[in-house]
């Protein structure tokens, strides 16, 4: 199962996707990146100055956040 959210809170926009999977393993660092997917998603959060946040333990969820 795949969720989508994008929501709008003052000054900032928050974007979720999550899923329903195995989630990520207890190694799991987000320095150290080694899917390109999650390489080019970071990059591009860096380049509109956001924050990305990722949690592992039930599926996995990714939050972008920005300002606007």
């Amino acid at each position: 199962e795949l969720r989508i959210s994008l929501t709008r809170k003052a000054n900032e926009i928050i974007l979720t996707v999550s899923d329903g999977g195995i989630g990520l393993g207890p190694d799991f660092k987000l320095g150290n990146l080694s899917s390109l997917g999650l390489q080019l998603v970071s990059m591009i959060t860096g380049q509109i100055d956001g924050n990305m946040t990722i949690s592992g333990k039930k599926g996995t969820s990714i939050e972008i956040s920005f300002k606007i």
